[in-house]
């Protein structure tokens, strides 16, 4: 069935001690849109609800049940993509406004149901700030938020993924305008009480250019609660000619170079090890925190379990691990614990090599989980 295929995909890892509310330590899942046959002719489109499984009648599970799965799994937070009008379409392939209302009223109703379990909400939006100044970023957010006040209240932060910028002055410059324009708006300093999160160059994990010696920590940590770098394993768009994605296939997919020579490729091309040296420079500890953000497409199916390791030795190090983390909700008695298990792989040791779960029941046993894929794999210990 096609809406039982995948609910929510990974989201979080931080590094730092884990509070109630904080990006250190986070343990979180996106839970997605449903979305039209992605080989059909409304494959860039999405569907007006959130993506639920359905039980042996043909019923979605409700909010509740699934809310308490996430609590019982230990999820920390949830975050939930905005979108822009022209991306909703109805069953029959029309755009509908009305089906972007749908979806935002379902959101309404879910985020109460989390803030009550501790789980922390999170927006994200895709927006390319190439084009798009700081108010268009805000319009895409106040979309849902202008009519949901009560939702609006208990989101915990904001997300910018994929912004396609080229410059780390640019991407600083642009989160405290972002950040400003929020505080200063009809939401009277809305970010002074939330967390905001901005990716690397690119489509994430590029931060060349970030170790500078500057205002920016001293400069957010009073416009925000918290705040975080993203770091996101996709390769930029249209990337022909750039030196520095020249090997992304080789040293993040593919399975011949060693965690080594991994780790050496990020360094000397995507300046990961600058940032954790930048966020360790400020004295600030609510704007120091680094985040792996991924979902099944830009991480665990397209990165080998060899470059996930190498992205967590350099983001992580010696200190206090963070969390990538893959949840189930269903129950397997209803044979639909698999409906997230879009974002896993499975790893033979023998022959060095990936494969994807491509969801048929019976393969759940001896998966990889991407919780355990990020935080506890590793060459030495290639099967935990």
């Amino acid at each position: 069935m096609r809406y039982t295929i995948s609910i929510i995909t990974i989201l979080f890892c931080v590094i730092s001690n884990a509070q109630a509310g904080s990006l250190s330590g986070i343990k979180g899942v996106k839970w997605k849109q449903e979305l039209p046959p992605r080989d059909g002719p409304l494959k860039d489109k999405v569907y007006g609800r959130l993506v639920r499984p359905k039980d042996s009648n043909g019923n979605y599970l409700g909010f509740d049940r699934i809310v308490d799965q996430l609590a019982a799994k230990g999820v920390q937070a949830v975050a939930f993509r905005i979108d822009k009008p022209d991306r909703y379409v109805d069953e029959n392939g029309k755009n509908d406004k009305v089906e972007m209302k749908n979806y935002h009223n379902e959101l309404a109703t879910v985020i109460p149901k989390l803030s009550a379990k501790n789980i922390d909400t999170y927006l994200w939006v895709r927006i390319w700030l190439t084009n798009n100044n700081d108010k268009k970023v805000f319009k895409r957010f106040d979309h849902f938020l202008k009519d949901h006040s009560a939702a609006r209240n208990q989101i915990r932060g904001l997300a910018i993924t994929e912004h396609q910028l080229t410059s780390m002055n640019t991407v600083k410059s642009r989160a405290i305008g972002i950040v400003n324009y929020f505080n200063n708006s009809k939401y009277s300093n809305y970010l002074k009480t939330r967390n905001f999160i901005m990716p690397g160059l690119d489509n994430g994990i590029n931060f060349q250019g970030v170790n500078q010696n500057d205002n920016f920590h001293n400069d957010m940590r009073n416009k925000v609660d918290q705040f975080a770098f993203a770091v996101k394993t996709m390769k930029k768009k249209n990337s022909d000619g750039d030196p520095r994605y020249a090997d992304y296939n080789k040293y993040m997919r593919n399975s011949s170079s060693t965690v080594a020579e991994r780790e050496q490729w990020l360094i000397d091309n995507m300046r990961l090890n600058a940032l954790i040296t930048y966020q360790n420079r400020n004295s600030y500890n609510s704007v120091n925190h680094v985040i792996y953000w991924g979902d099944e497409g830009d991480a665990m199916t397209n990165v080998h379990p060899k470059a996930a390791t190498a992205v967590h030795n350099l983001i992580y190090g010696t200190r206090t691990n963070g969390h990538f983390f893959y949840a189930t909700i269903a129950d397997s008695t209803m044979e639909l614990e698999r409906v997230q298990a879009k974002s896993i792989l499975m790893y033979n040791t023998s022959n060095d090599s990936i494969s994807k779960n491509n969801m048929k029941h019976g393969k759940w046993s001896g998966s990889v989980g991407t919780f355990d894929q990020f935080n506890n794999w590793s060459s030495s210990n290639p099967g935990y």
